[in-house]
């Protein structure tokens, strides 16, 4: 995933100064860390809808939430 996701960035930062995203396959900390290396974000869905699908409505803010804490880069992984 990574080497195609990362020409396909690299193609799209031609055409735009905007920031870019890369959102499919990513679903884990390690996913999000080799997505910083050449994208500005990385879109998470599928993972937070399954983990809310298996969640209990009470739950689920709380287990959304320790997800996305796990996701976090140490800053100097985001001063790029």
């Amino acid at each position: 995933m990574t080497a195609e996701a990362a020409s396909l960035v690299a193609r799209i930062r031609r055409w735009t100064q905007l920031p870019v995203a890369v959102g499919f396959g990513i679903s884990n900390a390690e996913h999000v860390a080799q997505v910083a290396e050449f994208a500005d974000a990385a879109a998470i869905g599928s993972a937070i809808v399954e983990l809310i699908e298996k969640s209990t409505p009470e739950a689920a803010p709380g287990a959304v939430a320790r997800f996305i804490k796990g996701l976090h880069l140490p800053e100097a992984a985001l001063a790029r």
